[in-house]
């Protein structure tokens, strides 16, 4: 029983860093797509500028969103070395870095692309929001299947992660003499 309530804490860190991460991004994305609306919004501003504006205020947003499925993947791979060291199984440690990272980048791209959310369709620099053109589902769908790839990067890092068993990798140890180094 100590060994699944092990793996279960493993899995609820790594969803945790994963949620941690994805307010992270969502918090930066929502402060980006909000200067970029205050520098090239306003109402003060023909139809035309507007419009520009509000194009970059939809591509900033875009953007961000990509970086969150791009962030996916690296966490993935971070997380399941991580595990992947702790753990004395590599199975197991490939079932909880991928368990993990499944479900723990669905959690950090729905929370970064609400918040980011809130921040466009709130935006008020012309006037009209630009809530009409976001497609929240259409984003999700993509965002299901960007997590595919993602846990399988957690399942192979953690299976990797778990070589470099025996391996003392301490930031404080000291370096072996000249003498007790060898080529092979």
């Amino acid at each position: 029983m100590s060994q699944n309530s092990d793996s279960l804490r493993s899995v609820g860190v790594i969803v945790g860093v994963f949620a941690a991460i994805g307010v992270g991004l969502g918090l930066t994305g929502f402060i980006s797509i909000g200067w970029i609306e205050g520098t090239f919004t306003s109402a003060d501003q023909s139809g035309f500028a507007n419009s520009l504006g509000q194009m970059f205020v939809g591509l900033v947003f875009l953007q961000s969103v990509i970086i969150t499925f791009f962030t996916g993947p690296t966490v993935a791979a971070l997380a399941g070395l991580v595990t992947g060291i702790s753990k004395t199984s590599k199975t197991r440690a490939a079932g909880i870095s991928g368990i993990g990272a499944f479900v723990g980048f669905y959690i950090m791209v729905l929370i970064a692309i609400l918040v980011m959310s809130m921040a466009y369709s709130t935006s008020g620099g012309s006037g009209s929001g630009g809530s009409g053109s976001f497609d929240l589902v259409n984003t999700l769908v993509t965002a299901a299947k960007a997590g595919i790839p993602t846990a399988a990067v957690g399942v192979v890092a953690g299976y990797i992660g778990s070589h470099f068993e025996g391996i003392n990798i301490s930031l404080g140890q000291q370096s072996p003499s000249p003498q007790s180094m060898s080529d092979d």
